[in-house]
């Protein structure tokens, strides 16, 4: 359950094709109802009207980009290549929505001034665009169609030139940002690099601290940082970024390989990154003295460490909890699951499983919180001086087990959070025995949780996954059964002689063996690290810059031959 006081949105679908339907509904001067779509130009304006009141014109699908000329206005050969220059000429809801959610001295502030009603809105804003996204997958679920070649040529000896007869339908491919393949496909991407690079050798937890100075001085007089989820989300990915250059670039905890982050919403108000570290041999933490420079769970000492000092006391102390704290989110049965307060600890050891116990020594040193004075026992794990730069809660573990690799990979990758929802209802069309259409988009929106932060942080088109080095993910598949795309009124004999499908990653790969030497010496997963698969040319070419992991998709014993190719 929440455990933060914050206003949220439960995605559903009833299962029928209007997911995308609004309850604004105007009534005419003749007596008709006319109802209003989320498309409409005056559907904000008409649904929050505390927020916007002189009735400013919302997003509608024709508002062109700022700077970009008609075809119009331009001669035959300079109108192509302006076509071919840019993507889209119109604004998209994302980009509308973004723009809107800063703030600007020449626009009003009633919708900066919205308080709870201004999270609806954002949320409200984002929910169009993801059930936009969603409604286009559904009404082309029937036209775009994949199969594999051997099905389309087995379609042609048996008289079938209709596309439409056969395939399979598309639902929500991994392409769809956070959805169940676009997870999965991340997951086994992480795995490859663990596979490549071997164990990792530190797990830090970064959560926003929304009394940051740079967000107290952006906010309105008499506001609050969590009126603002937007003005928080966007410090966070400020303060993200350079965290990650800290580790990565500037080296902060030693020199890394690898790097993995994720950003999660979880249901506690505010956002937080998930980083998965990967040293070099010879920064990696092998030694107690090692563990103790990277990692501390102790106060320090005032006088001479005042700001670092005050930083753990504000920031990275546990609790309290316990008989006297029965109510606190991280009790369970009368326990904390966290295992706090722990034990004084003379000096870093490790256990029989591998895991380290953290130097706690009984210093004296102790802070007052919630009016009980907390000592050693109660610090959470830190790295000093990223907490102290950052002045947030950044949980720093090493993990030198590699059975728990798995475990935190599955867990950055766990995907989007959910609520349970229990309504009473009964259908008289409801009997024993029918066969439930299986729907992955219902299944991806029903009572999927939302929280404004995550709103807006999905429509500023924030990443929210990132990893280097890339993965390359490599298809395989027998002969004539390489997966082709097609669409309902393509023609199924021209679709077969299309030159481009017998060119695969495979097909060319060994075509490249036969003709190179050192492309001899490289395994198919190895091979993405010295060659390019050039997806416009069909063809794979020698790296000249950069650096990828290969993975190839994974094959599940009972596929049969795929399997044991």
């Amino acid at each position: 359950m929440p455990t933060a006081n914050e206003v949220a949105t439960l995605m559903v679908r009833d299962g029928s094709e209007a997911v995308d339907r609004r309850d604004v509904v105007l009534a005419q001067q003749a007596g008709l109802f006319q109802h209003i779509s989320e498309l409409h130009a005056g559907y904000m304006a008409l649904h929050y009207p505390l927020l916007f009141p002189y009735g400013e014109d919302g997003w509608h699908p024709n508002i062109p980009l700022n700077g970009v000329i008609a075809d119009a206005d331009l001669d035959g050969d300079h109108a192509k290549e302006s076509k071919i220059q840019r993507k889209h000429c119109n604004v998209t809801m994302a980009e509308f929505y973004g723009y809107r959610l800063q703030h600007r001295d020449t626009d009003g502030i009633a919708l900066f001034r919205g308080d709870r009603l201004r999270h609806q809105y954002i949320m409200d804003a984002y929910a169009i665009i993801e059930q936009s996204r969603l409604k286009y997958l559904c009404l082309n679920k029937k036209k775009l169609r994949v199969d594999l070649y051997q099905g389309l040529q087995d379609a042609i000896a048996a008289g079938d030139n209709s596309a439409a007869a056969i395939g399979q339908k598309i639902i929500l491919p991994s392409s769809f940002t956070v959805g169940p393949r676009h997870i999965v496909q991340n997951y086994q991407d992480a795995m490859a690099i663990c596979r490549w690079a071997g164990c990792l050798d530190a797990f830090v937890t970064f959560t926003c601290n929304p009394q940051w100075l740079e967000i107290k001085r952006a906010l309105l007089l008499g506001q609050q940082p969590q009126d603002r989820p937007d003005l928080v989300t966007l410090v966070f990915k400020i303060k993200l970024k350079e965290l990650i250059n800290d580790i990565h670039k500037k080296n902060i905890m030693g020199r890394t390989i690898v790097g993995i982050y994720v950003v999660e919403f979880q249901k506690h108000g505010l956002p937080h990154a998930h980083i998965l570290i990967f040293f070099i041999e010879d920064c990696k933490p092998h030694t107690v003295k090692d563990v103790d420079c990277m990692i501390s769970a102790e106060l320090l000492n005032l006088e001479t460490n005042k700001l670092a000092h005050e930083t753990v006391a504000r920031c990275m102390m546990h609790g309290p909890c316990g008989g006297a704290f029965l109510n606190a989110p991280c009790m369970e049965e009368g326990k904390c699951k966290k295992k706090y307060p722990r034990k004084f600890q003379s000096e870093t050891v490790t256990d029989v499983n591998g895991y380290p116990i953290y130097r706690r020594r009984d210093t004296g040193h102790t802070v007052l919180v919630h009016g009980i004075e907390l000592d050693n026992r109660w610090v959470v794990l830190h790295n000093v001086y990223l907490s102290t730069k950052y002045d947030a809660h950044i949980n720093v573990e090493v993990c030198n087990n590699i059975r728990a690799v798995k475990y935190l990979f599955k867990y950055i990758y766990k995907g989007h959070d959910r609520a349970t929802v229990e309504i009473s209802h009964q259908s008289n069309n409801a009997t024993e025995g029918n066969v439930v259409e299986i729907d992955e988009i219902k299944k991806y929106l029903d009572c999927r949780y939302v929280s404004a932060s995550e709103a807006a942080w999905r429509i500023f088109k924030f990443d929210m996954h990132e990893r280097f080095p890339t993965v390359e993910r490599l298809q395989y598949h027998l002969p004539n059964q390489q997966m082709v795309l097609f669409y309902d009124d393509d023609d199924v004999h021209e679709v077969a002689t299309r030159s481009a499908i017998s060119r695969t990653m495979l097909t060319e790969w060994f075509k490249t063996n036969q003709e190179s030497k050192v492309a001899r010496s490289l395994t198919f997963d190895q091979f993405p690290q010295q060659w390019v698969w050039n997806r416009q040319l069909k063809r794979w070419t020698m790296r000249k810059r950069g650096f990828t992991i290969g993975r190839m998709y994974y094959a599940h014993p009972t596929s049969g031959e795929r399997y044991y190719l």
